[in-house]
């Protein structure tokens, strides 16, 4: 299919709305954090949430993309999470603190 995204785009793409999202909710969020959840992302199931990545009506996602791009998703939020806390609490490192985007292994 002609200008479809590659699949790493997919996967960045979920990371960078996790970003998006956990900036945003980063004051309702409980200090302690509840850890990286897959559950839900943007309100929806993960089925959802890679047709809405695939943004192909008609069109199934590409394989592998339900189960990994929720958790893309979820490192995203947890990331910019722990960003915005980091810098409220004064913790500044001559490094930037980045980690990397979880494996496209699938285990499953």
């Amino acid at each position: 299919m002609s200008g479809a995204p590659s699949y790493l785009d997919l996967l960045q793409t979920a990371y960078v709305w996790g970003r998006m999202d956990g900036l945003l909710a980063a004051d309702l969020e409980p200090p302690e954090g509840a850890g990286p959840s897959t559950a839900s992302c943007r309100g929806r199931e993960a089925e959802d949430f890679a047709r809405q990545l695939w943004n192909r009506p008609g069109a199934r996602p590409p394989a592998g993309l339900e189960a990994n791009a929720p958790h893309w998703y979820a490192h995203g939020f947890q990331d910019a999470l722990a960003e915005v806390r980091r810098e409220r609490n004064g913790a500044h490192s001559r490094f930037a603190a980045r980690s990397l985007p979880p494996s496209t292994a699938y285990a499953g």
